[in-house]
């Protein structure tokens, strides 16, 4: 029968080496086994028939070099270690973070940083990321976090954030690529951080119930309860009650391309302020990920002690119904991620539809 294994060592002053297979220990070979010219090379795949050697311990015989047993990634595409980039392909990485961060396509462009998502020409797709999140326990992402909550023993909202339409988190975080978008370093899927929550509410109570007046906010009962607040002549250093929870999407969400496409890319780029904006510019598109997620993010907030306000513009409500009713109106008014302006991010409502009435479900 048989057998395929890697040269692990070589001792070329001794004549013999071990190959490393699919059994525990490496299997020995001398080089009156090897078939080849040459010198055996570690890390070359070898094919081998097991036999008997000395002290009846397993040896390998008539050893032939032969192909690997997948095709190393090409060292012009993918600007990795050489040791990692020959031993896995694509199809083994099945975290679409490291795909994406780890695994960039490199295609050398005069004027570009030569790292693609999308590589066409002429229409013609030469090289095109897959994002493909199939392979994900959605439900039990969903669980493990339900778990947590169960042991925090605390008071919970549960809110579903239904996009209407596409969703952009992290769009300008540092990147190989001119774009870029959040995912979980573990799971490999886009999810709205837990800051990203909690800075969207705290600046919407702000504007809205504050009137941008942060020194006002700070002294604040209810704000100070949910977000904290630094110490002061009269109030201690105090650190917020509110728990906001990493969101994870409800189910598989699907990841498309979209793009930005500058058309006036020389009146941008000169650091002069000479060159005007004209039609006679050539439009640059800029590939990025967006996330469609049809069933939603599963957002959960959760408190030590759900008090009842005593004093201040929001007193005789609890804090959860404070946090989540805000909550609920950035998302449905503010948005969340990037390029809102033009319609991403934001909650799903029907038309006319006030933001206590917006698709919501609270637990």
């Amino acid at each position: 029968m048989t057998e395929r294994g890697q040269i692990k060592r070589y001792f070329s002053d001794r004549g013999f080496g071990f190959i490393a297979w699919k059994k525990e220990e490496d299997v020995f070979f001398h080089i009156s086994n090897y078939d080849e010219e040459g010198t055996p090379v570690e890390g070359d795949w070898v094919e081998f028939s097991l036999g008997v050697g000395r002290r009846g311990r397993p040896a390998a015989e008539g050893v032939k070099k032969t192909a690997p047993p997948f095709i190393p990634l090409d060292e012009a595409h993918y600007k990795i270690p050489a040791d990692t980039r020959n031993v896995i392909t694509l199809k083994q990485v099945d975290n679409f973070y490291l795909k994406l961060n780890r695994l960039a396509y490199f295609h050398k462009r005069d004027s570009k940083s030569g790292f693609e998502l999308l590589l066409t020409d002429k229409g013609d797709v030469s090289y095109e990321l897959e994002p493909n999140l199939s392979g994900v326990n959605f439900p039990a992402i969903i669980a493990r976090q339900e778990k947590l909550v169960e042991d925090l023993a605390e008071e919970t909202v549960k809110i579903t954030f239904i996009p209407d339409g596409r969703l952009i988190i992290g769009l300008g975080q540092p990147s190989v690529y001119e774009t870029s978008l959040t995912l979980h370093h573990l799971y490999g899927i886009p999810y709205i951080p837990a800051s990203a929550l909690k800075g969207i509410t705290r600046s919407w109570l702000l504007s809205e119930v504050f009137g941008q007046n942060e020194e006002e906010a700070l002294r604040d009962e209810a704000f100070r309860q949910i977000f904290g607040g630094p110490k002061t002549d009269n109030l201690l250093a105090q650190r917020g009650a509110v728990r906001f929870l990493d969101a994870f999407p409800l189910e598989e969400p699907k990841l498309v391309f979209d793009i930005i496409n500058p058309h006036y890319a020389s009146y941008y780029s000169d650091p002069e302020g000479k060159k005007p904006p004209g039609d006679y510019d050539t439009p640059i598109p800029i590939v990025f990920l967006a996330v469609e997620a049809k069933a939603g993010f599963g957002i959960v907030l959760t408190v030590r002690e759900n008090a009842i306000i005593q004093q201040g513009r929001l007193a005789g409500k609890r804090i959860l119904d404070i946090v989540a009713q805000h909550l609920r109106e950035a998302l449905v008014d503010q948005g969340i991620g990037a390029k809102t302006s033009v319609g991403y991010g934001y909650a799903l409502a029907g038309q006319n539809l006030s933001p206590a009435d917006a698709k919501f479900h609270t637990d």
